[in-house]
C-alpha cells in the first residue's frame, strides 16, 4: 500500500470515531486499546501510515514518508501489581519515573535505567529496547518483559508471554516486539518483572591517563567475583559533568548495588586493586548521591522535547565486542579533536554498548558528517555497528542513520511483510526496513 497524506476529510472521519479532543493535525491521542484499534482500522481504510510513540522524546527519524503519529501517552493506567510475585502490568504511557514511584513504597523497582525517566514511557522503553549503564547487572529490556498486548496491523490484538515469571508456553514472542520500534504493532499493555530495591548503592570514579590502562583494570574487575552494576569508561568531558573536576582525560565509573556490607567490601577491594595498578580511586558516592551520578550521565543524552537552539546535537550508539569498547572511544575522541568538535562519550566495558554525543555550531555540520563516516568505517572494520539515535538541524538527511545491515535482515523484512503487508506501521524506522 502506498502511504498517503492526512487530509481534512479523512481526519474528520477519524475524529467522528474517537472524538475531536483526541485528533489533532498531525497527532492522534489514544486513551484506550479500543482507540488504538480504531486508529489502525482507519489507517487501513485511508492508506495512512501510523507512527506509534509514547511522548515522542526519542522519536526515530524516518525520512519523508507521510503519516500521522499515534500517541499512547494518555494510556497511563496501572492494571495490576502483584507485589508478592514481583510483577506489574501497566499501560504503555506510564512514565518510568511514575512507575518507580508506585513501586518504591513496596521496596521494589523496575530494573531498567534508561535516561530521562520523567519523559520515557514504559511502552517507549520496550519498543526501543532502551537501557542504561546498569544493563550490565540488570540485563536487557527483554529480560524484564514477561508479557505484552499488541495491536497488529490487521486490527487484531494479541497477547504474548504471560503474567507470571515462569512461563514456557510456546515461542517467546515478546522478543519479536521488544526493540521493534513500532514497526510491527502498537503495544497497549506491558507485564514486567520487578526486583527488590538494593539496600545500598555506590559509585566509584577511577581516574586514568589512557583508555588502555583503564580497560585493563576493568577487565580485572569484570573477571573477578565482584558484582558491579555498571562499569562505564568515560572521556574527560563526561568525567567533569559527573564529578565537577577536569583533572582526568578519561575515567572509569563503577557502580555497586547490594546490602551495605557487600557494597563496602567491594569498594575496599576496588580501592586496593587500584593501588596495585597505579590508579587512583578519586571519587566515591553513596546512596542518593550515587543515584545522582547516573542521573547526570543520562542527562547527557539529547531528546526531541529539549531542542538545542543555534547548535546541532548528534547522538550515536556504538555496538561492538566489550573488549573493543575502549578502541571505539579512543578513535571517536581522536577524530572529534581533529575536527574540533565537542564530544561527550561513555561506553560499557561489560556490555559493548557505547554512547557518543557530538555538539557544535551549524556551520560545523560538514565536519560532523565526516566524523560519523570515519568512525563508522573504523567500527565496521571491527564487525561492529554505529547507529544514529538523534540528529538535529537537518543532519539526518546528510548521514546514513543505520550503516551496514544487521545479520538476519532479510528475515526481519519477511516478518515485517507477514505482520504488516499493507505498510500500516512506519517503514524505515528499524534498520531501514
Amino acid at each position: 500500500m502506498k502511504a498517503t497524506s492526512v487530509t481534512t476529510h479523512n481526519r474528520e472521519q477519524l475524529a467522528s470515531r474517537l472524538g475531536r479532543e483526541k485528533v489533532q493535525k498531525d497527532l492522534i491521542f489514544a486513551e484506550s486499546e479500543k482507540d488504538v484499534v480504531q486508529a489502525i482500522q482507519w489507517a487501513k481504510e485511508t492508506g495512512i501510515t501510523l507512527f506509534p510513540e509514547g511522548r515522542g522524546a526519542f522519536r526515530t527519524e524516518t525520512g519523508e514518508v507521510p503519516g500521522i503519529r499515534l500517541s499512547l501517552e494518555r494510556m497511563t493506567g496501572v492494571v495490576e501489581h502483584s507485589a508478592g510475585d514481583l510483577t506489574i502490568t501497566v499501560q504503555p504511557g506510564v512514565t518510568l519515573e511514575r512507575l518507580q514511584g508506585v513501586l518504591q513504597p513496596h521496596g521494589q523497582m523496575l530494573p531498567l535505567d534508561p535516561p530521562w525517566q520523567g519523559v520515557t514511557t514504559v511502552g517507549g522503553a520496550v519498543a526501543l529496547a532502551r537501557t542504561g549503564p546498569k544493563r550490565l547487572k540488570n540485563g536487557q529490556v527483554r529480560d524484564a518483559v514477561l508479557g505484552l498486548r499488541v495491536a497488529l496491523a490487521s486490527g487484531k490484538v494479541i497477547r504474548t508471554g504471560g503474567k507470571v515469571v515462569k512461563n514456557v508456553a510456546g515461542y517467546d514472542m515478546n522478543k519479536l516486539f521488544v526493540g521493534s520500534m513500532g514497526t510491527l504493532g502498537a503495544i497497549t499493555e506491558c507485564t514486567l518483572k520487578l526486583r527488590p530495591v538494593p539496600a545500598d548503592q555506590a559509585v566509584a570514579g577511577v581516574a586514568g591517563k589512557s583508555w588502555g590502562e583503564l580497560a585493563v583494570f576493568a577487565r580485572r574487575l569484570l573477571d573477578s567475583p565482584l558484582e558491579p552494576s555498571a562499569v562505564e569508561l568515560v572521556n574527560g568531558r563526561v568525567w567533569e559533568e559527573l564529578f565537577g573536576t577536569d583533572t582526568s582525560p578519561c575515567g572509569l565509573v563503577v557502580g555497586f548495588g547490594d546490602e551495605v556490607p557487600a557494597v563496602q567490601s567491594q569498594l575496599d577491594r576496588l580501592h586496593n586493586w587500584g593501588k596495585e595498578e597505579g590508579l587512583h580511586l578519586e571519587e566515591e558516592r553513596r546512596g542518593d548521591e550515587a543515584a545522582g551520578i547516573w542521573k547526570r550521565l543520562g542527562r547527557l543524552t539529547p531528546h526531541h522535547l529539549r531542542p538545542a537552539m543555534g547548535r546541532f546535537t548528534l547522538k550515536l550508539k556504538g555496538i561492538t565486542l566489550s573488549t573493543q569498547t575502549a578502541t571505539l572511544l579512543e578513535k571517536g575522541e581522536l577524530s572529534a579533536r581533529k575536527q574540533e568538535l565537542r564530544l561527550f562519550q561513555w561506553g560499557g566495558l561489560g556490555t559493548g554498548i557505547s554512547h557518543l554525543v557530538l555538539q557544535g555550531h551549524r556551520e560545523q555540520s560538514e565536519q560532523a558528517a565526516e566524523w560519523v563516516h570515519a568512525l563508522r568505517r573504523t567500527v565496521e572494520e571491527m564487525q561492529g555497528y554505529v547507529v544514529v539515535e538523534h540528529a538535529s538541524d537537518g543532519l539526518s538527511s546528510r548521514i546514513d542513520l543505520w550503516g551496514r545491515k544487521p545479520g538476519g535482515f532479510s528475515l526481519m523484512k519477511n516478518i515485517k511483510s507477514a505482520l504488516d503487508p499493507e505498510g500500516i506501521f512506519p517503514p524505515g524506522r528499524f534498520g531501514g526496513m
